[in-house]
């Protein structure tokens, strides 16, 4: 099986296993289910349909919710490719996200204007712990939730250090690792899942007890993996 592809196959990239390998060893997916590089390229830009579709669903969602008395935000999370674009190898990287941001007035929180190099791991697709604390402040402020603020970022103070190999790192022969920061496991939460985690994201679900919750509410959290880290 040919899992490296060479130069001759994808213009002078360097792919293997559907990763792209990057300046300074930063691994991005390559194509994966969402044709990611050819998205960069601009391949596949937003439709005016899927744009009035997704204002749609913002303000439907966020009347359905104000009717209940309930909270609501929508993270938009940046693909890493935009983010860390110093070390993809195309210059001039479209995002779905900056466009979505451009053409709505619909209230959102789009992580491309907050994050940096430095808040997305080198060996895994996924921002790292300091790029969620660095989205904290908008996420709490949309829920109603700004005097947590101070308490959630001094969590901050006890994070830990510890060897990881991301999601894209195990998916190359030499499965390269880097030292990240994580939160130590919270003893007062207790955690269940359906059991389809090792097939995926699809259909996953997870419920999170807390038994000293900072806020005694329930928190719904719909969306992609990116949410789940």
């Amino acid at each position: 099986m040919l899992s490296r592809l060479k130069a001759t196959r994808t213009a002078g990239l360097e792919v293997e296993n559907d990763v792209l390998i990057g300046r300074n060893g930063t691994l991005f997916i390559f194509q994966g289910g969402h044709k990611l590089y050819e998205q960069a390229q601009g391949k596949h830009p937003l439709t005016a349909e899927a744009r009035d579709a997704f204002a749609q669903n913002l303000r439907s969602r966020r009347a359905l919710c104000a009717e209940r008395g309930i909270g609501f935000a929508h993270l938009f999370p940046p693909d890493k490719q935009v983010t860390v674009a110093e070390d993809y190898p195309l210059r001039d990287v479209y995002s779905i996200g900056a466009a979505v941001r451009e053409q709505l007035d619909a209230p959102f929180i789009w992580g491309g204007d907050m994050l940096t190099r430095s808040d997305f791991h080198r060996t895994d697709s996924h921002w790292n712990i300091h790029g969620q604390f660095k989205m904290m402040p908008p996420l709490l402020h949309e829920l109603g939730l700004d005097d947590l603020l101070p308490e959630v970022l001094g969590w901050r103070d006890g994070l830990a250090e510890r060897k990881f190999t991301g999601d894209l790192g195990v998916k190359l022969s030499a499965q390269p690792s880097e030292i990240a920061s994580v939160l130590p496991p919270n003893p007062d939460t207790t955690r269940y899942g359906n059991g389809l985690k090792p097939a995926g994201n699809e259909g996953t679900i997870e419920v999170v007890l807390n038994r000293k919750p900072l806020v005694r509410r329930t928190l719904l959290v719909f969306g992609t993996s990116s949410t789940q880290v």
